[in-house]
């Protein structure tokens, strides 16, 4: 297969800034979404359960709930992202899942706390499962499951990054 060329055989392998960036953003994205997601059932839950005196079980639950609607948050982002590009998904979907977060964050009442495991659930879906992966198939047109294997690395830095920092940051900050 090789014709000689050294140089043209080295580029065919070499991934660029551009790209490495990428391939950075696109696990940035699948860690954040795992951890928003998917990590609050053993870090956030049990100290908002204490703290309002709600039932664990019930937000486990809910948090269960939660994840499921990241599937209807994929199907919905990724039949926008076809649409209006996975750019546009990525900014659209973490602008709703930061504005939810905060409330998140923030609210006394159960429905809404609920409402809110939902919807940060739903947005997972747009920039964890969407854009993330339609950045990695039009950028990797040939290569896209090699680097999968690198970008999905970060749904496995969750259990590493979020969970032994999330519950020092509640001692700590409250």
């Amino acid at each position: 297969m090789s014709n000689g060329n050294k140089r043209t055989d080295l580029k065919a392998n070499w991934h660029g800034p551009i790209q490495l960036w990428i391939m950075f953003i696109s696990g940035l994205l699948m860690l954040m979404g795992t951890s928003i997601a998917g990590c609050s059932t053993n870090t956030v839950l049990p100290f908002i359960s204490e703290k309002y005196h709600w039932n664990y079980s019930f937000l486990a639950m809910m948090a269960g709930v939660g994840i499921f609607a990241a599937v209807a948050g994929g199907l919905f982002f990724g039949w926008l992202s076809e649409r209006k590009g996975p750019k546009f998904v990525a900014i659209v979907s973490l602008i709703l899942g930061a504005v939810f977060l905060v409330i998140y964050g923030n609210t006394s009442s159960l429905g809404l706390f609920v409402f809110c495991i939902l919807v940060l659930g739903f947005a997972s879906g747009g920039y964890k499962e969407s854009a993330s992966l339609v950045l990695i198939t039009n950028w990797f047109p040939r290569k896209k499951g090699i680097v999968l294997v690198w970008v999905t690395m970060g749904i496995v830095l969750a259990n590493i990054v979020y969970e032994p920092f999330i519950p020092r940051a509640f001692a700590k900050f409250g």
